[in-house]
Formats: structure tokens, sequence, C-alpha cells
């Protein structure tokens, strides 16, 4: 599956009925608390199931991508400018230094 089939079938799970400003809210909420699952797990590496990583990091790409698709942002590009940004950034890869 490409980013722009995964967006697309993302989308019909997102609740219809909600307003903007009430999704957005959902969004954030449910990506902080993946970001905090995340947290955890990563925080006793010893104990890190890949399929639970998985999943959850499954919930964040849609939580991300529902926010996305909200302000009608394509995810290609989203990562597109991100890789180039980093790039300027560090034209030489990422360093101690940096």
């Amino acid at each position: 599956m490409d980013n722009y089939q995964y967006q697309a079938e993302a989308q019909r799970t997102v609740p219809s009925r909600m307003t903007k400003p009430n999704r957005i809210n959902l969004y954030l909420i449910g990506l902080l608390k993946s970001c905090g699952k995340l947290g955890g797990m990563v925080a006793d590496l010893s104990a890190i199931e890949p399929n639970k990583l998985e999943s959850e990091l499954g919930d964040a790409l849609w939580y991300l991508t529902s926010i996305a698709t909200t302000y009608d942002l394509n995810l290609d590009k989203i990562m597109e400018k991100n890789i180039a940004r980093l790039q300027s950034k560090y034209p030489s890869g990422c360093s101690k230094k940096k």
C-alpha cells in the first residue's frame, strides 16, 4: 500500500459527523496517547514487543494522517518536504555535533 492509498483508506474510518475542531482535538489527544504508549515501550528497551510497537505506530500514523487529511494535506508532499528540510539541515547526515 502506498501513502495515497493509506490516506484514502484511513479517511473511510474518520468520524464524519464531528466538527473540524472536535476532530482535530480527538486526533491530537489520540496522537498524544499513542506517543505516551510508545514512550513507555521505549523506556524499557528490553521489553519492546515488535507486534505491540507496530500496532501503536499504526495508531499514531492514523492520527497523523487524519490531521493531514482534515487540512487537505498530502502525505507524499509532507514526506518530500520533510526529507528536503532534513537534507538541507544535515547535508552530510546526522552527527554528534548536530
